[in-house]
C-alpha cells in the first residue's frame, strides 16, 4: 500500500491551504495523502483571536471541496484541522475516504498550553477503518503520551497516523519516540510534521520493527511516497503484556 506523506507549511488562509492539499492530492502517485496537524485551518495559536474571526462554513466548504477532488482521483486524504462540534472548537485529524466522504473525525485529547486558549480537548481515543487495517490518529506532543498509543494498540491500531506541528529545536528527540512507538506497537507509523523556520523534525514512516523506512529533509515542502508493506505487520509480543497485572483503559467525560 502506497503512502505520501506532504510536508507542506499551512498558512493562516484556509483557501490557500485547501487549494495546497488539493495540489499535493494531484501529484502524488499514491493513493493516501496525509498531511500535518493544522493544515487546513492553519494553526494560528499565537493569535488570540484566530478562530473567533474563523467561519465555521469556510471549513465545511472546504472539507465538501477536498472531499469532492478526493473522489475524483480515488484517493484517501488524512489532514488535521481545527473543526467545531456542537458549538465548540476541537483541534482535529480528519479522514476523507476515497469515495470523497468524511469518514472520521478524531479531537486531540492532549492540548498543549497554546492549544488551551482555543480548543477543547476532546474525551476518547476512537479508532478507524482503513484499506482494511484498524487505524488511529495522534496528534503532535501525544507522541509523549506511550498510554495512549498502547490503548489504540490493544484496540487493534495496525497503522497510526501522527499529524504533527511540532517547531522547537528540542522537539527533534521525538525521532526516538516515534520509533519507540511503531516498535512498542508492532504497527506502522505515520508522522508527518508543518514546515516552518525552526523545524527540527522531519517527517517519517516507520515499519512496526523500528525501522525508519522514509524521512524527510527539514523547512521544505516536500513529498515522499513509501509503498508500506502490510505483511510485516505483527502482535507476536504485544499479545503477550501481562494485563493481568497491568492494564490500560480510558475514561470518557
Amino acid at each position: 500500500m502506497e503512502i505520501t506523506l506532504a510536508q507542506l507549511r499551512p498558512t493562516a488562509s484556509v483557501s490557500k491551504n485547501a487549494a495546497a492539499i488539493i495540489e499535493a492530492v494531484e501529484e502524488a502517485p499514491a493513493g493516501t495523502v496525509v498531511f500535518p496537524e493544522g493544515m487546513l485551518s492553519g494553526y494560528e495559536v499565537n493569535d488570540k483571536n484566530w478562530l473567533k474571526n474563523l467561519p465555521f462554513t469556510e471549513l465545511e466548504e472546504a472539507v465538501t471541496e477536498i472531499g469532492n477532488f478526493a473522489k475524483k482521483k480515488h484517493t484517501d486524504v488524512i489532514f488535521g484541522s481545527a473543526w467545531m462540534t456542537k458549538g465548540s472548537w476541537f483541534n482535529c485529524g480528519l479522514y476523507i475516504n476515497s469515495i470523497g466522504e468524511l469518514q472520521h473525525i478524531y479531537s486531540k485529547i492532549n492540548l498543549a498550553v497554546m492549544d488551551k486558549s482555543h480548543f477543547q480537548a476532546g474525551d476518547s481515543l476512537p479508532v478507524f477503518k482503513f484499506k482494511g487495517l484498524t487505524a488511529g490518529v495522534q496528534i503532535c506532543r501525544e507522541v509523549r503520551y506511550p498510554e495512549q498509543w498502547r490503548f489504540l494498540a490493544v484496540n487493534g491500531v495496525k497503522i497510526f497516523f501522527h499529524l504533527n506541528n511540532a517547531q522547537k529545536p528540542t522537539d527533534a528527540i521525538w525521532e526516538h519516540l516515534l520509533i519507540s512507538r511503531a516498535y512498542e506497537n508492532q504497527a506502522f507509523v505515520v508522522s508527518v510534521n508543518a514546515v516552518s523556520p525552526t523545524q527540527s523534525l522531519p517527517s517519517f514512516v516507520i515499519d512496526p520493527d523500528g525501522k525508519v523506512l522514509a524521512k524527510t529533509g527539514l523547512k521544505n515542502n516536500e513529498l515522499i511516497t513509501v509503498d508500506l508493506q502490510l505483511k510485516n505487520s505483527k502482535s507476536d509480543f504485544l499479545s503477550q503484556r501481562r494485563a493481568d497485572i497491568v492494564d490500560i483503559t480510558v475514561n470518557s467525560t
